[in-house]
């Protein structure tokens, strides 16, 4: 080719160099997955969708299928080490049980852990609707405090919080 011919001595050796490192990128690109995945991740896995077939079945109560979904957001978050999908489990249960105290405790820790922090503040004004008892009011009052004055940086809303009592009337 004559093109070929008037490149400097060179440039080949660096062309061959060039195309010796796309490859050795294309391998460990493809690699990197398969290193990276934790040990167990098959179990865990498996752990997951079971979990999210007891969550996904309607025709058990929505508490069930709340704590079933906050299982799965278990497994994804601990043994996957995967927070963001954590969080969308922890979605679903809040979506079933708000005012459940042990949803209400997984999607204050899941969505910090994630930086959902305006998916946090949506489920956490809910729970505070919807409390099942003054410790889970408390437990959402306190998270939501914090969110504003850090995260969200809304200190007057903060200060508002703290003030804030349960009524007595939606009991």
């Amino acid at each position: 080719m004559p093109g070929l011919e008037s490149l400097p001595p060179w440039m080949m050796p660096l062309l061959a160099a060039l195309a010796i490192l796309l490859v050795a990128l294309v391998i460990v690109q493809g690699l990197l997955p398969v290193l990276r995945r934790p040990p167990g991740a098959p179990q865990a896995r498996a752990r997951l969708s079971a979990a999210v077939a007891r969550g996904s079945d309607t025709s058990k109560p929505a508490e069930e299928r709340a704590r079933a979904f906050v299982d799965a957001g278990k497994e994804a978050r601990d043994a996957l080490h995967r927070p963001r999908l954590a969080a969308r489990y922890a979605h679903h249960a809040h979506a079933l049980a708000p005012g459940d105290p042990d949803v209400v405790g997984f999607v204050i820790t899941t969505m910090r852990a994630a930086k959902r922090h305006v998916g946090l503040e949506r489920a956490l004004w809910v729970s505070l609707d919807r409390a099942a008892d003054d410790a889970t009011f408390e437990t959402a009052r306190a998270a939501l405090a914090t969110l504003y004055e850090g995260p969200l940086k809304r200190p007057e809303r903060a200060r508002v919080l703290k003030g804030l009592r349960r009524n007595g009337a939606g009991e």
